[in-house]
């Protein structure tokens, strides 16, 4: 299968129309058709918006498109929380977690 079958059984499988699709995603019908043809590729943007109007990863997409099984993780609310709390923190900080992290763990004594 190429990208452009994979739009389009990812499409159908929502119920959208190609008309539906183009308007979510801000592009021409006759670009979806030409994705889904296999005419020409989507930009990288477009194929972000197309992915997210989906309800699929990117990857899920190429995934797809290869044949190949893919497991997407997701995170719990907590990770998210903690995740985002991490990368909000500077350098010198994120060692000071890690110290802490190795203590806990029992790595730091």
């Amino acid at each position: 299968m190429n990208l452009g079958k994979a739009i389009e059984q990812l499409r159908e499988a929502k119920g959208l129309k190609q008309s539906a699709l183009a308007k979510l995603v801000g592009v021409d019908r006759s670009s979806i058709c030409n994705y889904e043809a296999g005419g020409n590729y989507p930009s990288i943007p477009v194929l972000v918006r197309i992915a997210n109007v989906l309800g699929v990863n990117v990857c899920e997409i190429f995934a797809k498109a290869e044949g190949v099984a893919l497991e997407i993780r997701s995170e719990t609310p907590d990770q998210t929380k903690t995740r985002l709390m991490l990368e909000s923190l500077d350098q010198r900080d994120l060692y000071k977690v890690a110290a802490i992290a190795e203590i806990i763990k029992g790595d730091g004594k």
